[in-house]
C-alpha cells in the first residue's frame, strides 16, 4: 500500500520518475555560480541523502522487529489485558510503513518550489 501511495505521489506530480527527481542528475545539476558554494549545497545534499538512507535502514530492521514480536506481544498483551500498548504498537507499525510516503510527498512539496530548469541559479 505504502509502496502504491509513493507511485501515485510520483506520477501525479509529473516530475516524472523519483530516481529522475532525486538521483545523480539531480546534483549534477546543481548551479550556483560559484563553485565553492555550489560544492557546499552538493555536499549538504550528500548529507542529507546519507542521513535519509540511514533512517530507512534503521526503518527497515523496525518493521522486521516489529513483525517478529508482533505475536507475542499480542499474546502477552491478551494475558495482562494492557489495551494501551496495543495501539501504542498498532501506531508505530504504521508510523514505520508510511514514512516513505511522507518524506515523498515532503520532497515533491520541497521540488515544486525550486525552478523547473536549474537549481539554485544565480
Amino acid at each position: 500500500m505504502n509502496n502504491s501511495l509513493v507511485h501515485l505521489l510520483v506520477t501525479a506530480s509529473k516530475s516524472g520518475t523519483l530516481e529522475g527527481s532525486l538521483g545523480n542528475s539531480m546534483l549534477t545539476s546543481i548551479r550556483t555560480g560559484n563553485a565553492i558554494t555550489t560544492a557546499l549545497v552538493i555536499a549538504m545534499f550528500i548529507y542529507l541523502f546519507v542521513k535519509l538512507n540511514i533512517k530507512f535502514i534503521v526503518r527497515q530492521f523496525t518493521i522486521i522487529i516489529f513483525t517478529i514480536f508482533t505475536p507475542v506481544a499480542c499474546g502477552l498483551w491478551i494475558i495482562n489485558k494492557n489495551v494501551t500498548a496495543a495501539s501504542i504498537w498498532a501506531g508505530q507499525i504504521v508510523m514505520n510503513i508510511f514514512m516513505q510516503f511522507v518524506y515523498c510527498f515532503l520532497f515533491l512539496i520541497y521540488l515544486a518550489f525550486l525552478p523547473s530548469r536549474r537549481w539554485l541559479g544565480c
